[in-house]
C-alpha cells in the first residue's frame, strides 16, 4: 500500500511540474528561478559561468549524504574557492547556455521513491543543458534537481555521494523534448 501511495504522489508531482507554466525568464532567454526544475538547472549553470558562488550555494540540495556529509561540505568549500579564483581570472572562458531540455523523471522508480520516502522530496528529476564552452565546443551538462518541502527546486552537485537517489542518472538516454534552443 505504501508503494502505491508513493507512486501516486510522485506521479502527481511530476504532472504538476509539467503543468506549471509560471516560468521566469532570464536575460539569456532561458528559465531562471527555483520554481521549476529547468530554472534551477539553468541557474546552476549561470552560477558557474558567472563565478557566482552565492547563487551556487543557494541552489544546493540540503545535506542528504549521511556519513558523507563531511565530504560534501569539503566539496562546497573547494567549489566556492574555485569560483572566487575564476572570477578574478581574465582568461576564464565566456560560456553560455545554448539549449535546454525539459526536465525528466528517472526511468527507474527507485530514485524518486527513495527521495520521497527518506527525505520527503516531492520531486527528483534531471535536466540536460547544452553549453557553449566559449570556444565553440558544446558540452552536455546533466543536472539532478530535487523539489524540497518548501516547493523549491535544488540541484544535487554530487550525485556520486547519493548513489541510490541518482541511480542510473548517467545511463539515461539523451533528452529529446526541447524546452528552448538558441
Amino acid at each position: 500500500m505504501k508503494k502505491i501511495f508513493i507512486s501516486i504522489v510522485l506521479f502527481l508531482s511530476s504532472i504538476a511540474v509539467f503543468a506549471q507554466t509560471d516560468y521566469k525568464i532570464a536575460n539569456d532567454g532561458f528559465p531562471t528561478g527555483q520554481n521549476t526544475p529547468e530554472g534551477t538547472a539553468c541557474d546552476a549553470i549561470r552560477a558557474y559561468v558567472n563565478s557566482d558562488h552565492e547563487l551556487w550555494l543557494s541552489l544546493l540540495v540540503r545535506p542528504i549524504y549521511g556519513e558523507r556529509n563531511i565530504e560534501y561540505e569539503e566539496f562546497k568549500e573547494m567549489m566556492v574557492k574555485k569560483k572566487k579564483q575564476n572570477a578574478r581570472d581574465p582568461n576564464f572562458p565566456k560560456m553560455k547556455i545554448v539549449k535546454v531540455y525539459k526536465a525528466r523523471n528517472f526511468s527507474m522508480n527507485g530514485p524518486g521513491s527513495l527521495a520521497y520516502g527518506l527525505f520527503e522530496f516531492t520531486g527528483n528529476m534531471f535536466v540536460d543543458i547544452l553549453v557553449d564552452m566559449g570556444n565553440g565546443t558544446i558540452h552536455r551538462a546533466r543536472y539532478q534537481v530535487m523539489q524540497d518541502k518548501d516547493r523549491k527546486w535544488y540541484f544535487n552537485p554530487r550525485p556520486d555521494l547519493s548513489y541510490f537517489l541518482s541511480i542510473g542518472l548517467n545511463e539515461e538516454t539523451e533528452s529529446k523534448a526541447v524546452w528552448k534552443e538558441k
